[in-house]
């Protein structure tokens, strides 16, 4: 399932209609965009892309975990790739094939990167994370691009955009010196989304430690992720730790006292005062307190930091 772009315009069919061949873990929770269409995003180990399924309401969305086979045309929505299957044709399909199937890990995503100059979804990133799990770390979420505070509980029949910056938010400064990226969140109580209610009246955060969904598109110019359930936002401090180095085989090994539920990373320079380069974990290290490095210079420095 490898990443397609053709044109910038909206629902630009892929080949003429070509009926495509699918696979991919299902990685979303409940509704993405429509109240009354299954839209849900699937991702395998080449990228990852949104299923659109006319004719389908929500309540039949595979559920998260899922392993499904997808049978229809597909098109190119402001460059992202969707499948678009439907219930009146019999080529068009959704099949489970397995459920309970593990998450691929997010990817941790930069907001600078993913909205240079016009904010565009490529970003310097290219086109490679659309529509996968991505992980925002340290972010501060305000309900305007002009910096509104965010006030009150998520709805419980309704939709939230919040907009999240890297930094605290300053007024006067433009969008390329304090890029965003839009968070979109869906809370309607009809019948057909009774799968994400966990957000219903829980605090909208104004800071998240670690924030995690799909990156999808809306526009242009409008990249969104798309979090599935109240325990996307991490809200809670990171654990404290330490680490220890010794030696495996002749190569530096790294252990730590992990905390499920929270993740890792390990950087390493030639020099205490840096450049620090991440060395393992991208962010996303679950609770294994062990990392063996086996491209050592002759003197190297470590640390691992949450996440």
């Amino acid at each position: 399932m490898h990443n397609y772009i053709s044109n910038l315009n909206a629902n630009a069919s892929i080949n003429g209609g070509q009926i495509f061949n699918v696979q991919g873990v299902v990685t979303s929770i409940g509704q993405i965009e429509s109240k009354t269409t299954a839209e849900f995003f699937i991702q395998d180990g080449t990228g990852a892309c949104l299923v659109y399924a006319g004719g389908f309401t929500p309540t039949n969305a595979p559920p998260v975990g899922a392993l499904v086979n997808v049978v229809s045309p597909a098109e190119s929505y402001y460059g992202e790739l969707e499948m678009d299957p439907t219930t009146t044709a019999a080529s068009n399909a959704v099949i489970i094939l397995s459920t309970n199937n593990a998450l691929p890990a997010p990817v941790p995503l930069n907001i600078g990167q993913v909205c240079t100059n016009s904010c565009s979804l490529a970003g310097t990133y290219g086109w490679s994370n659309q529509c996968a799990l991505v992980t925002l770390t340290n972010v501060y979420l305000y309900s305007s691009t002009a910096g509104a505070a965010v006030s009150g509980n998520f709805p419980t029949n309704g939709t939230k955009a919040l907009y999240a910056f890297q930094q605290p938010y300053v007024s006067g400064l433009s969008k390329i010196q304090q890029p965003y990226v839009e968070i979109f969140v869906y809370t309607y109580t009809n019948a057909a989304n009774l799968q994400n209610t966990n957000y219903f009246g829980q605090p909208i955060p104004g800071f998240a430690y670690e924030l995690t969904g799909a990156l999808g598109v809306y526009a242009p110019t409008t990249p969104n992720i798309y979090p599935s359930r109240y325990q996307d936002f991490v809200t809670t401090p990171p654990p404290a730790f330490s680490a220890s180095v010794k030696s495996t085989n002749g190569f530096p090994a790294l252990t730590w006292s992990a905390v499920t539920g929270s993740t890792y990373s390990v950087y390493s320079a030639t020099n205490l005062l840096g450049p620090w380069t991440q060395t393992f974990g991208l962010g996303y290290y679950p609770s294994m307190g062990a990392y063996t490095d086996t491209n050592a210079a002759t003197a190297k420095f470590y640390r691992v930091s949450t996440p």
